[in-house]
Order: structure tokens, then sequence, then C-alpha cells
């Protein structure tokens, strides 16, 4: 039962966390890019660059959601 709770917690931890990351890179959410983590990556990279950065972490992590709802005997 646990391993379910968790599964489905992780499942859905990466979906939103990828929908936000490709959220705010693609509609440039002012909220998100100044946080003091994504002003590090906005120096480190740039304002374009950092957008870029964090579409391609969001399109990775959804990624990584689709693997556990393909691998996981749960979503059969």
């Amino acid at each position: 039962m646990m391993l379910r709770v968790a599964t489905y917690m992780v499942f859905f931890l990466f979906l939103l966390s990828g929908t936000l990351s490709v959220g705010a890179a693609v509609f440039r959410w002012r909220w998100f890019f100044e946080t003091q983590n994504c002003r590090l990556m906005t120096r480190f990279f740039g304002p374009r660059g950092a957008r870029i950065f964090y579409f391609l972490l969001g399109l990775f992590v959804w990624v990584m959601a689709w693997v556990i709802y393909r691998d996981h005997a749960l979503f059969r």
C-alpha cells in the first residue's frame, strides 16, 4: 500500500514540477525568475538562456514522469 502511494506521489510531483518549469519558461513568469536560485541561473546563462534551461529541465522531468507511468505496474 505504501509503495502505491509513494509511486503516485512521485509521479504527480514530477508532473507538477515539469509543468511549472515549462510554464515559467514559456510564459516568462516574473515571480518564478525572481527567486534566489533562478536569479543565479539567469546570471550564469542570461535571461534567454535561463528560459531555455528551465524549458529543457521541465521536459526532462516530464520524461521521468512518463517513464514512471510507462514502467510501473500500478498504471496498467
